[in-house]
């Protein structure tokens, strides 16, 4: 029966989180979506005469979920900059446990959802858009390498989008970490100490 109640009051948690910041989460997503699409797009245009530009192609996978990941994993705990909101939080008849599940559970599982899509949404796209308006050189050398002209969207099986993958964990975390240990200016405290680590 315990188990039963621990479970009901983590999905009341999870169900009130939601309803109260749905709205910032919907904001973040089209903050995210905006910023890929620039520029991505803008690197899409200016390689319409060249080779598809695999480099941006994963370095704006790579600075977005890093970025953006640690960003939002130290961004969290914000409440707790205004005393209202923090007690309220704190004083919720939930455990601290389901609390950084909780966090947890939004800062890792739900971003990496919500990035994935919104950045494979994005690639596809660019990548159709690129294979569709690309003008191949008519030289015979740079005919040869007509693989390098075609737009292949990003493979989350590959070696460097795993090292990523691995790389956002460690520093959302530490951010997550930095975001319950600093009230204030929790993203570039965390920063600074991870450097100086």
């Amino acid at each position: 029966m315990a188990v039963l109640n621990r479970k009901n009051r983590f999905s009341l948690l999870f169900r009130k989180f939601w309803r109260e910041n749905r709205k910032n989460y919907l904001l973040y997503s089209l903050g995210f979506f905006s910023i890929i699409f620039l520029i991505y797009g803008y690197s899409i245009l200016n390689s319409l005469h060249d080779t598809f530009p695999k480099l941006i192609q994963l370095t704006t996978f790579s600075v977005g979920l890093l970025l953006g990941g640690t960003l939002f994993a130290a961004s969290f705990y914000g409440l707790f900059a205004t005393p209202a909101k923090a007690i309220r939080f704190l004083l919720l008849p939930v455990s601290i446990g389901e609390k950084l599940l909780l966090s947890y559970l939004f800062t890792q599982v739900i971003f990496i959802a919500i990035f994935l899509t919104i950045y494979h949404g994005i690639d596809w796209l660019f990548c159709f858009f690129y294979n569709h308006f690309v003008e191949i050189p008519k030289k015979p050398l740079l005919r040869m390498a007509q693989e390098d002209y075609k737009g292949v969207p990003l493979n989350i099986t590959n070696s460097s989008v795993l090292s990523n993958l691995f790389i956002f964990i460690l520093l959302s975390s530490a951010a997550h970490f930095g975001g319950l240990s600093f009230t204030k200016n929790a993203f570039i405290k965390t920063c600074l100490l991870i450097i100086l680590f």
